[in-house]
């Protein structure tokens, strides 16, 4: 699959120098990441079992296409009453085939959301992000039918109210240990739980409510050892603004595909009520409202954090828990047309619209998987190298990494092996004798590199720029150079996808006869 053997991108590069080195290494790497080490001690398994199966790509994202496979499978199958949490997403009153369509339609529409694709074949977290938060969302499910028995739902006994709970607990500390910011759609799951106690009557409120604040401070108490350790993240909070910090109206819209969804199933509702004037609807259906907060409740509180400038979370990959309860909202939409012939045709408008508005045929077209920051040519461009690098040359990667601004130089050794880690992991360079290259870190200030390049005795300084030749080409021309020893360009800068290659050396006066 070209998913599995396209080049990984700089925050997958990320995860595969951090399994790169010892198992101990790990949790200082994913902190210097800003990510828990839990994800990647569960990568470093695979790696090291799978790794030499499967291509660095493939073993490396092997984790994100499971969870991500298993998400598609719950949808589909949930949507039954014969699925693996009885029928909570449709009505029992309608047919098991309306309820089984429901299912498929939000998978199926789940499978052409390019974001949904960029983050299944990304070796990171968020894919499991996204499952494990579906699961919760089930379980609260469970929880709300243990409390509120019916005849015609088969419920599991009010006293496994306190398991589900139990159950539930465990799962969101692991979610917040897996990311803290997933503790954004944790927040919404215990949200809706005590909204739902205090808006049903006729039950054992105090009970229901006490369990819920237990469950509550078992989840904060479990998250303390994370929280604690992550107090370095935090203060760095400030430097996501710079892919975090949009919290605009148009953004906000087009974050997640709310308006391919929107559109296309309004326009079909109000045809179907045309059409269908006098004759019954599909009856209504139960979690409407639940999987309504599920799309909306961590877009909103990430937006709100955002808003009031406590920390820059609005970004998908943060809120990647609203994306498939918004798939499941349209779906349900889907469901009250009453015309099948309507409904099938809304529900492959939608398709279609996905492939369109996203550029998805663009990007299968040209060759690409799914597009954006994955068209980083970094395989291509240390297999370009390889056998170039002199053992005397110095090898420098321009990463751009947020960590890299208003730094003094010299920088310190952390740092640079930060800074030059997407060189450090699966994707080494070899010098024109076979060894490794030790790659150096680039600060984001190109006119201090002459500085950085002055600190290292070296015949030819290779440079590995995260961005387009174009950039880079402009860069090197208007490089600070001395005029003793003036700095020249030894190799043009050649283009892998956003990844460019370029050398620079100094020129030496000849000596005098």
């Amino acid at each position: 699959m070209l998913a599995s053997t396209e080049s990984l991108w700089v925050d997958e590069l990320h995860s595969s120098w951090s399994i790169s080195g010892t198992f101990g290494q790990i949790a200082d790497r994913a902190s210097a990441g800003n990510q828990t080490p839990i994800y990647l001690w569960s990568l470093w398994l695979v790696d090291a079992t799978v790794g030499r199966i499967l291509s660095s790509e493939a073993s490396l994202r092997l984790l994100s296409w499971t969870a991500w496979m298993s998400t598609l499978w719950l949808v589909a199958r949930s949507s039954g009453g014969s699925g693996p949490v009885g029928g909570i997403v449709a009505a029992t009153q309608t047919t098991t085939r309306n309820m089984m369509q429901l299912g498929l339609w939000a998978a199926s529409w789940l499978v052409f959301d390019r974001i949904q694709l960029f983050y299944a074949s990304e070796a990171r977290v968020y894919a499991i992000i996204q499952l494990l938060s579906v699961v919760g969302w089930l379980l609260v499910c469970r929880i709300i039918r243990s409390a509120t028995p019916t005849s015609d739902s088969s419920p599991i006994a009010h006293s496994q109210l306190g398991k589900w709970l139990a159950a539930w607990s465990l799962l969101s500390i692991l979610i917040v240990a897996l990311h803290l910011t997933a503790a954004i759609a944790v927040a919404a799951q215990w949200l809706y739980l005590c909204g739902w106690i205090f808006s049903n009557r006729g039950h054992n409120r105090s009970r229901e409510l006490t369990l819920c604040l237990a469950s509550a401070a078992v989840v904060a108490i479990g998250c303390v050892p994370w929280v604690t350790q992550s107090h370095d993240i935090w203060e760095r909070r400030s430097a996501w603004e710079s892919f975090a910090g949009d919290t605009s109206w148009w953004n906000t819209l087009t974050l997640f595909p709310l308006l391919v969804f929107l559109i296309p199933i309004a326009l079909g509702r109000l045809a179907d009520r045309w059409l269908s004037a006098g004759r019954s609807t599909n009856g209504p259906i139960p979690s409407t409202y639940l999987w309504l907060i599920a799309a909306c409740g961590p877009w909103l509180i990430a937006w709100i954090v955002t808003s009031l400038g406590i920390a820059p979370l609005f970004h998908r990959r943060f809120v990647i828990a609203s994306a498939v309860p918004l798939a499941i909202c349209a779906a349900q939409q889907l469901h009250q047309i009453q015309s099948n012939w309507l409904r099938r045709l809304v529900g492959i408008c939608v398709l279609m619209s996905l492939l369109v508005s996203q550029g998805t045929v663009v990007i299968w077209c040209s060759g690409q998987w799914a597009g954006w920051q994955r068209a980083e040519g970094w395989r291509q461009a240390t297999a370009w190298l390889d056998g170039r690098v002199a053992s005397a040359d110095t090898l420098w990667v321009a990463s751009g990494l947020i960590e890299g601004r208003g730094v003094s130089i010299p920088i310190s050794e952390p740092l640079d092996q930060y800074l030059s880690f997407p060189l450090r992991g699966c994707y080494q360079v070899r010098d024109l004798s076979g060894a490794p290259v030790r790659p150096h870190g680039l600060v984001n200030d190109w006119h201090q590199w002459p500085n950085q390049f002055q600190l290292v005795d070296s015949r030819n300084h290779w440079i590995v720029y995260r961005g387009p030749a174009d950039a880079l080409n402009k860069i090197l021309a208007e490089l600070p150079r001395e005029s003793a020893n003036p700095w020249i360009i030894t190799q043009s800068p050649q283009a892998f996808g956003r990844v460019s290659v370029a050398a620079v050396g100094m020129t030496r006066p000849s000596s005098t006869p």
